[in-house]
């Protein structure tokens, strides 16, 4: 009896000292954070693409990836798990077919292994073992499309020269647009939004382009500008010649489209906040395409619906957070739009670490930053004023002496202290 008892002892201690040898594994939720943080560690990327209702994917999580062998070998690659039907957008991209799949990449994305259906935990060590070793394929779908893709590189340049892109680079520029989600399709979008009303002639020609990705990023562009589209079917083949409405709509010098842009805001903003996932990414790309004279707009729908729907007032703040954000800052952090709507205490983390640099091209995000509900994030974006805003701060800091918050109020009277004495 006693060796048993001193049997049982020695083997419950043995499986608690193998439990302390393998930690919990640290599963991620976003694909962008997992680039994040795979990049500088040159960590490869394990992902399992599941759903709810999945029962094998609780099988895997609850069985294959509690096993101390696994959880070994998995210890030093960066983990992400995705619910295929809350973000349909990434299903899409990686071609899911069916789940649970799981998928190995590099440290940047690239895709070397994919697994479909339930792995024993041998199985998935085998599996695991050998796609560690293959080469990364340049046909299987990656994780870049969540950065934008090199060849938006050029319309950027031109952006930042004030320039309009040619027919040709046009026509590109719409093709893109008209891609797969990710970041690269939102960017096209936005660019093309902001050539849009310059370039209508060009758009109108579009429609009759024989690609029909042309035609319907187009036909979507001329629909914000709110152009007279009654009858035109871009699926229906490129278009033989413009109606007469059209045509005027063209000749018009009526530019002012203000009003049908605020209403088609409103529509998308009903998407984000009570439409299916699918439709609310499609929702997130035309809003983030409309630029920074929407933010005001998101800003007051926010605010109305934070209340009665919190999480749908984070979603328009990520949209909002995106749109200010400058484009090298999300090649460097995809998620850091994401950072900046979380909780309370961790975005005014993410805001510390994303104003750090102090840039100039930071200052669209501290003054939006400086008007936030949150009194927390208003003073973690004050300390960054003086640097960021340079002979602008002043101003900007006058306004926070009569903040609600006293901590907003003395950071800024501490603030102004420093300008005065630099000057």
């Amino acid at each position: 009896m006693n060796r048993s008892i001193t049997l049982l002892c020695s083997l419950s201690l043995s499986v608690t000292a193998l439990a302390a040898e393998t930690p919990e594994l640290e599963w991620l939720k976003s694909p962008r954070t997992a680039l994040r943080k795979a990049a500088p560690a040159k960590a490869q990327i394990l992902m399992l693409l599941g759903s709810k209702n999945c029962g094998w994917c609780r099988r895997l999580e609850q069985v294959t990836f509690l096993d101390p062998e696994v959880k070994k070998a998995l210890k030093d690659r960066v983990l992400v798990s995705v619910d295929v039907d809350a973000q349909p957008q990434v299903g899409r991209g990686l071609n899911v077919m069916s789940v649970p799949d799981i998928r190995l990449f590099t440290s940047d994305g690239m895709a070397l292994a994919r697994a479909v259906g339930y792995q024993s935990p041998a199985d998935f060590l085998e599996w695991v073992k050998k796609a560690a070793k293959e080469s990364p394929s340049l046909t299987s779908p990656s994780l870049k499309s969540l950065r934008p893709a090199p060849a938006l590189d050029a319309f950027f340049k031109l952006e930042d020269m004030d320039k309009q892109p040619g027919k040709k680079d046009w026509v590109k520029l719409l093709a893109l647009a008209a891609g797969p989600s990710g970041e690269t399709r939102a960017e096209s979008l936005r660019l093309v939004a902001r050539w849009a009303p310059l370039l209508r002639k060009e758009l109108v020609e579009a429609l009759r382009h024989p690609r029909l990705k042309v035609r319907l990023a187009a036909y979507e562009a001329l629909w914000d500008l709110g152009a007279p589209l009654k009858g035109i079917d871009p699926y229906g083949g490129p278009l033989k010649s413009p109606p007469g409405a059209l045509v005027s709509w063209l000749e018009s010098a009526v530019k002012d489209t203000k009003a049908a842009l605020h209403a088609v805001t409103e529509a998308d903003l009903a998407l984000i906040e009570e439409g299916p996932p699918e439709g609310r990414v499609a929702a997130r790309e035309r809003l983030i395409s409309r630029g920074v004279g929407i933010i005001e707009q998101l800003r007051g729908h926010s605010r109305s619906v934070v209340v009665t729907s919190p999480a749908a007032a984070a979603r328009i703040d990520e949209i909002r957070f995106r749109i200010l954000l400058p484009r090298e800052l999300l090649r460097r952090s995809p998620d850091a739009s994401e950072r900046l709507s979380g909780s309370t205490k961790d975005r005014s983390l993410a805001l510390e670490e994303i104003l750090a640099p102090q840039t100039p091209d930071l200052g669209p995000l501290v003054r939006e930053a400086l008007c936030d509900p949150d009194p927390l994030f208003r003073k973690t974006a004050v300390t960054h004023t003086r640097k960021v805003l340079g002979e602008e701060a002043q101003e900007e800091l006058r306004k926070l002496l009569e903040d609600a918050d006293l901590n907003v109020r003395k950071a800024a009277r501490k603030e102004l202290r420093k300008l005065s004495r630099s000057s």
